[in-house]
């Protein structure tokens, strides 16, 4: 599968952001990022949306859930993983709506095959592949 990908993490935790762009760049990915409600709307409502979005439900200047419900009613829609520290999000019914929920305890090559398969199921009649 081609890597001409953009992903954007929206995480409040820098360390957390710069990881996982790392990572995901150093994969082949383009990856942007944003601290909160604000520059996370301001990418996905952007002239070129992002392919992916990895997020975590407590963003600040948000209810994590409205942010979610509000993604996954964008069209055309964005394929979204959660990437949360709290199991019990995973049973919200918008939680159910997304690509894939992904615990921050677990081993992040959960995470970066959680994308992977987002992106080849989301993207499996696109000419990038």
């Amino acid at each position: 599968m081609g890597k001409d990908f953009t992903i954007l993490v929206a995480d409040p935790n820098p360390n957390v952001r710069q990881f996982l762009a790392r990572e995901l760049t150093g994969s082949g990915y383009h990856v942007v990022t944003a601290e909160n409600y604000k520059e996370l709307f301001k990418y996905i409502t952007g002239a070129t949306p992002p392919d992916l979005i990895i997020f975590d439900l407590n963003l600040p200047h948000t209810n994590g859930f409205d942010a979610l419900r509000r993604i996954n009613c964008l069209m055309p829609p964005i394929p979204t993983i959660i990437y949360s520290y709290l199991a019990e999000y995973e049973k919200h019914p918008e939680s159910r709506k997304v690509e894939a929920f992904v615990q921050k305890e677990d081993d992040p090559n959960i995470l970066f095959s959680a994308v992977e398969d987002a992106l080849e199921k989301y993207y499996a009649d696109s000419s990038t592949l």
